[in-house]
């Protein structure tokens, strides 16, 4: 499989667009910021269970993107891991 970056927008911006229809300009109020990850190599290997679980936080996410937005921070490719955990909250609330 693969993707382009142009793809990635696209389909960003359509979802964006199908939430604020959904519930328009509204806050999403974060009521779990805890949640589990499992490391990259262990989450893309579906042959196995995964045994290293760690705690993420959605709030230190949030804050790492925010710091790349305003330019405190360079951005980082990882920044999109950190942005896409607060996705996954919003999508499954």
């Amino acid at each position: 499989m693969k993707v382009t970056i142009e793809e990635l927008r696209t389909l960003s911006l359509s979802l964006f667009e199908a939430l604020e229809s959904e519930i328009g300009n509204e806050e999403i109020e974060v009521e779990w910021p805890l949640y589990w990850d499992v490391p990259n190599i262990q989450r893309y290997n579906a042959y196995a269970e995964p045994t290293d679980l760690t705690l993420g936080n959605l709030e230190e996410d949030w804050e790492a993107v925010n710091r790349m937005a305003d330019g405190t921070d360079a951005p980082v490719r990882y920044g999109l891991v950190w942005l896409a955990s607060v996705f996954r909250y919003v999508g499954g609330k």
